[in-house]
């Protein structure tokens, strides 16, 4: 680390506003402050505050990629004519929804070295979804595809030929009539 007389700390921000960060959503990550003159930028990411040295760095971050390894997820070369640089992470759909993803910068300058503030939040899992794969058009296959549901658990699908309220006796249900009988087989 190296004393950086009259120069402004190393900022990194990002676009997340706040928000958690969502399995699989891209969040982009801008270091400003950088020194022209720096030969590169390394950009890491871990899920405590115990502190790790990577790279050359002493970070305030620990347990690098999960303790996968101690590699930066991101590296951008310099020089740096204005001062800043951008880079994406995708929040990994592995880490344990309400864990945290936290991020930290360091700068290489001519052997000399200097590391940012950090940026993270807490992980989020992404919501259930169900998805239609293909045409909905008569005499075509289509497929249902779930994606985030838990591992090992059912998943249930109503259908209705006639849409929505059909077969109901007040035609004000929002979705179709359901029939739980899990001993018929799916389909029209």
């Amino acid at each position: 680390m190296s004393p950086d007389l009259g120069g402004a700390d190393l900022k990194l921000v990002d676009d997340a506003d706040g928000n958690d960060y969502v399995w699989d959503s891209t969040i982009t990550f801008t270091l400003t402050e950088i020194k022209p003159t720096a030969d590169r930028v390394d950009f890491y990411w871990g899920t405590n505050q115990n502190g790790s040295s990577a790279g050359g760095y002493s970070l305030d971050i620990g347990n690098l990629n999960d303790g996968a390894s101690s590699n930066p997820f991101a590296t951008v070369n310099g020089p740096f004519p204005q001062g800043a640089a951008q880079v994406t992470l995708t929040i990994p759909n592995t880490l344990a929804g309400g864990s945290f993803l936290i991020v930290q910068a360091g700068e290489t300058r001519g052997g000399f070295t200097r590391v940012s503030n950090i940026m993270g939040a807490e992980v989020e899992e992404a919501p259930f979804s169900l998805q239609l794969v293909g045409n909905l058009q008569v005499g075509t296959d289509i497929q249902l595809k779930t994606t985030y549901g838990t591992t090992n658990n059912l998943v249930y699908f109503a259908w209705s030929p006639a849409g929505p309220g059909a077969g109901s006796t007040n035609q004000n249900l929002l979705g179709p009539k359901i029939d739980w009988d899990m001993n018929n087989p799916f389909g029209l």
